[in-house]
């Protein structure tokens, strides 16, 4: 191999590795938010698996008990529904900035948070649905995974006519 390729891979190597240490400074309540926007950016991408990406394998929701299979399965309902003709998807979910709550205990952590959810109706997207959504996570090989939650109605009702 060439000095310049062995020189690009050295870099690229030195690269990744300074990264990978830098995220070992970053906050758990940093990252839990992460975990939180990644989720609802899937949601409003139509995307399941970056929905499910941070959903523990025993995950559990409370009313209506729902496993990590069966969320996998409302989610791809949901945005079935919501691309009549495969056209764009009618759903928006956003988190209220000031409701994120999170705290950390070693390797647990409780979050509650707002979604706002809306609907695209003739071009414009309405609320239909304010959500209070609760939940415990734990640390597990070097992340955080959604073990349990569960939901209170603010407003409105979820939009899956």
């Amino acid at each position: 191999m060439s000095k310049r390729v062995l020189l690009m891979l050295g870099t690229a190597v030195l690269a990744y590795a300074g990264y990978r240490m830098s995220l070992s400074f970053v906050d758990d309540e940093v990252r839990i938010r992460w975990l939180l926007d990644d989720a609802v950016a899937g949601f409003n991408d139509a995307d399941r698996s970056d929905c499910l990406a941070s959903v523990a394998e025993d995950f559990a929701h409370h009313r209506p008990r729902l496993n990590r299979d069966d969320l996998g399965r409302l989610l791809a309902a949901v945005f079935l529904r919501g691309r009549p003709g495969m056209g764009e998807f009618r759903f928006r979910a956003e988190v209220v900035s000031d409701s994120v709550q999170i705290t950390v205990d070693d390797s647990k952590a409780q979050l509650q948070f707002t979604i706002n959810m809306q609907e695209r109706r003739s071009g414009t997207f309405v609320p239909a649905w304010e959500v209070l959504i609760s939940g415990e996570l734990v640390k597990d090989d070097g992340g955080w995974w959604l073990r349990r939650t569960e939901h209170r109605t603010q407003s409105g009702r979820l939009p899956l006519r």
